[in-house]
């Protein structure tokens, strides 16, 4: 209670000894005038680790804690803040802002106003930062927040304004829109074949590897599709669609056909720059029906009977021709 009272008038006194050489000296410099003042410090601590995990467009919304330490450096920092302490009409208030941000995110601070005490030895307030970011955020790319802190004035401690820039990432967001342009049932027969196109758009934040393979294969059937594909991102300007292609052919084994099998197709997204970041699995499928003889091998062997009929006429027909002519020429000398 001593102390206090000593310090008070300590710093009461102080003020009156300036007050008088103002007074008596108008042309004392203006520094002279504010050796008692003390000066706001903010120091602005952001959750680094919080911040680098990575942000996933549309779905998720990052928390970053911010923590503020606040504390009054000066000649008097120990005893100006004393004298204040006791005054209710003298209040310190912090403010906070979103100054700058990234285009393709929202940020907001809560709480954006604060009342901390002004003491020589520091404080501590906490406040959240709250980040959501858009489809047009490409991957990995850094994003900044800036973050203002103004402190106002509080009689002879005097306020400032603070700056933080807060960086973050957005995460990998894969998602494909896959569309038919055909028809996805066939009727062909055996023999033949025949093929399906997928176009596939992605509409990710970056730069697709897209597999795909075809599940439980029909014994007997050949099937096909591209296993591998790299589509563009439209968050950098690259073309984000390509077509892929499924060629099959049913059983040639001989005899009749009436089979129906459903051809199903598998296809899963990829970071293309790692592969180990990999979205959802998509199926499309596709009904054909075999209808028909098959006689496999066949063809050749038809082929080879029609030569063989062919010049087994020909040459009845040249011998018949012959025998003809040599009749001819008997009743000519007759």
């Amino acid at each position: 209670m001593t102390s206090t009272f000593k310090r008070v008038t300590r710093i009461i006194m102080l003020l009156v000894l300036v007050s008088l050489f103002t007074a008596v000296l108008p042309t004392t410099p203006a520094g002279l005038a504010d050796v008692y003042n003390c000066f706001s410090v903010i120091e602005i601590v952001y959750d680094e680790e919080a911040a680098n995990v990575p942000l996933i467009p549309i779905d998720m919304i990052m928390n970053i804690p911010i923590t503020l330490n606040y504390h009054v450096d000066g000649y008097f920092d120990g005893d100006i803040p004393v004298f204040y302490a006791n005054d209710r009409h003298l209040k310190n208030f912090i403010y906070l802002y979103i100054e700058n941000k990234s285009d393709w995110c929202n940020a907001t601070i809560s709480p954006n106003f604060i009342q901390m005490p002004a003491l020589a030895n520091g404080t501590t307030e906490n406040a959240t930062l709250t980040i959501k970011i858009d489809d047009s955020a490409h991957a990995f790319d850094l994003g900044e927040i800036e973050l203002k802190v103004r402190v106002t004035d509080m009689g002879a401690i005097k306020g400032g304004t603070f700056y933080s820039n807060i960086a973050f990432k957005p995460g990998y967001f894969p998602l494909l829109k896959l569309t038919i342009p055909g028809e996805r049932v066939g009727l062909i027969e055996p023999l033949e074949s025949t093929k399906f196109d997928i176009e596939i758009e992605n509409l990710g934040n970056a730069k697709t590897l897209v597999t795909s393979k075809v599940l439980d294969v029909p014994k007997g059937w050949t099937v096909a599709i591209d296993p591998e594909t790299v589509i563009g991102t439209g968050t950098i300007g690259d073309n984000p669609k390509k077509t892929i292609s499924l060629a099959l052919q049913p059983s040639i084994e001989f005899g009749y056909h009436n089979n129906r099998e459903v051809i199903q197709v598998s296809i899963i997204p990829s970071y293309y720059d790692d592969p180990s970041l990999t979205g959802q699995e998509y199926l499309v499928s596709f009904l054909i029906q075999s209808k028909g003889f098959s006689t496999p091998g066949f063809e050749a062997i038809l082929a080879l009977l029609a030569l063989i009929i062919v010049v087994i006429c020909a040459k009845k027909r040249k011998k018949m021709k012959g025998k003809i002519n040599s009749r001819n020429k008997e009743g000519d000398h007759s």
